[in-house]
């Protein structure tokens, strides 16, 4: 099959998962503007350059009542579908799952946090991992910051472990994951959520990576600069990205 007619799922997490969720007085980082474009609206864009992608934006309940989500989505994509999650659950790793149930298992999954801008060409992304024959990959930057997750590369430069909020290493992943099929993610998942212990009450799309290890698949990554990475992970961050002082001008 030609990689242009190879479909893929994009899972775009909006879910808050703190006591920021249901706050009328916060709106989710994702909404935070710059010039008139709004982070979601980035990440859309950014998204639609896929052929033969499938576009879901996951969001809370609370969150597409009180802030007109529905109607927000409809402003920004013709094609982009909204999937809304009754309630708080217990990490990104079970709000991911919940969409990518519903969603074809043999093609591709891309999922993406709505709350920090990874500055990269989506398109050139995919296509170099699946040239480097991936099962799965990430994109990762340098920090030692413990809210991140990060990897342990060997010495063929793959994946070998990955820790949430641990810094293991000095190379801590965004919060974008590749799979090469939708399925490779749901079984993982599910193992994970079954025999694994929850980090802090929830658990989390990047440690999936590790029950694909242990499958033996091949779990790769892309490194960009840390100015390529801009995250919005609370209303003092969002508000930095309004007036352009988070990494300067944006």
């Amino acid at each position: 099959m030609n990689h242009n007619e190879i479909g893929l799922n994009i899972v775009i997490l909006g879910n808050r998962q703190s006591e920021a969720a249901g706050n009328n007085d916060l709106y989710p980082a994702y909404l935070a503007e710059r010039n008139s474009i709004s982070v979601i609206q980035r990440i859309i864009n950014s998204c639609e350059q896929i052929d033969n992608a499938k576009i879901i934006f996951s969001v809370l309940e609370a969150d597409a009542k009180q802030f007109n989500l529905i109607d927000v989505l409809k402003q920004l994509s013709s094609g982009a579908n909204l999937r809304i999650t009754p309630d708080l659950t217990k990490g990104s790793a079970c709000t991911a799952l919940l969409a990518a149930c519903e969603l074809v298992q043999d093609h591709q999954l891309l999922i993406l946090s709505a709350n920090e801008i990874v500055d990269i060409d989506l398109v050139k992304l995919l296509e170099n991992f699946r040239s480097l024959k991936f099962d799965a990959a990430t994109v990762v930057f340098h920090s030692i910051h413990p809210r991140y997750s990060y990897v342990q590369i060997d010495d063929q430069n793959h994946i070998s472990e990955i820790a949430q909020r641990d810094p293991i290493s000095n190379t801590a992943t965004t919060g974008l994951f590749w799979f090469k099929k939708t399925s490779d993610f749901v079984d993982a998942a599910k193992n994970m959520i079954i025999f694994r212990s929850p980090v802090k009450d929830n658990y989390y799309v990047g440690l999936t990576l590790n029950e694909l290890i242990l499958g033996g698949k091949k779990v790769g990554f892309q490194r960009i600069s840390e100015d390529m990475y801009i995250p919005l992970k609370d209303q003092i961050q969002s508000t930095f990205y309004q007036i352009g002082v988070l990494n300067g001008e944006i």
